[in-house]
């Protein structure tokens, strides 16, 4: 449920987000909408079993780090939680940058 989990982020701040596309109440799309309106650099991957073309290019949009279809590969799961690390550690690296 979409819902669960912004609230759950609003009592508590995560870096990185694994969702599903289609959840009751709040879809993946609109998770990532809300949340980045509080969080704009919380990195997004997205778990789905529907290959839409208009929830593509909703994820696009949103610049997630991966959309991945399901039944996916490990080393897929695994290549998208690296590079979701490394924009978070990218991003640290600006903002501590900034405060210098």
């Amino acid at each position: 449920n979409g819902s669960h989990a912004f609230k759950h982020l609003l009592r508590e701040y995560v870096d990185i987000i694994l969702t599903d596309i289609r959840m009751p109440v709040m879809d993946g799309i609109e998770l990532a909408q809300q949340a980045r309106k509080i969080y704009p650099d919380i990195q997004f991957i997205f778990l789905t079993s529907y290959d839409d073309v208009s929830f593509m290019r909703s994820a696009i949009n949103l610049n997630v780090v991966a959309y991945l279809s399901k039944p996916f590969r490990i080393p897929a799961l695994k290549d998208a939680m690296t590079k979701a690390i490394y924009r978070c550690n990218l991003l640290a690296n600006v903002k501590s940058r900034k405060k210098d």
